[in-house]
């Protein structure tokens, strides 16, 4: 089990620090591959054996892009709101919450219809709930304006803590599926 922690906590910092450089260095004009923003809203429905809700929020993307693909570096921050299912009813869950992960595209970003997949991990600020990780597989769509709608369905990860002593399978994925709109510049 240390042995573990240790990785992850090399991992987690290796992650840091490159992100780190990757944003300097894109800022900078460092790159030879063009560069790219989105900023977007979202809606996301939660459905699963332990619990029920939205998460709603904004999500800011950065990346680079070839002729075929793009990879990008994702931050979502925003609000969600859980109904924690446990017998015989259930508690209300809600708060804030941030994620941070890679997104990768297939097709070029001058097609009108392309299909991506998102890994983002982070945390909650709701004492029973910790950590929260979601993978989410969708198709962008793009207009000639540079606006975007993304149509999606995954999985999310929340890990609920036993501080109420009501819940006890920890280790369930929930169904996530949802809309964004937002702009690209």
């Amino acid at each position: 089990v240390v042995l573990l922690v240790i990785v992850g906590v090399i991992l987690v910092a290796a992650l840091v620090f490159y992100a780190g450089v990757y944003l300097y260095e894109l800022a900078s004009g460092k790159f030879e591959l063009p560069s790219w923003w989105e900023a977007k809203i979202n809606l996301d429905f939660v459905s699963g054996d332990q619990l029920d809700g939205t998460l709603s929020g904004l999500r800011f993307k950065t990346g680079l892009s070839d002729d075929k693909s793009f990879l990008g570096l994702a931050l979502e921050a925003g609000y969600f709101d859980f109904d924690l299912k446990y017998s015989p009813t259930s508690e209300s869950a809600y708060g804030a919450y941030w994620l941070v992960g890679p997104s990768i595209e297939f097709t070029s970003r001058n097609e009108p219809v392309s299909l991506g997949f998102e890994f983002l991990g982070g945390r909650s600020l709701h004492d029973n709930i910790g950590a929260m990780s979601l993978m989410k597989l969708g198709f962008n769509i793009r207009t000639p304006q540079s606006a975007l709608i993304n149509i999606h369905l995954g999985g999310l990860y929340t890990d609920l803590k036993n501080t109420s002593g009501l819940i006890d399978r920890f280790d369930e994925y929930n169904w996530i599926y949802g809309v964004e709109l937002g702009f690209e510049f």
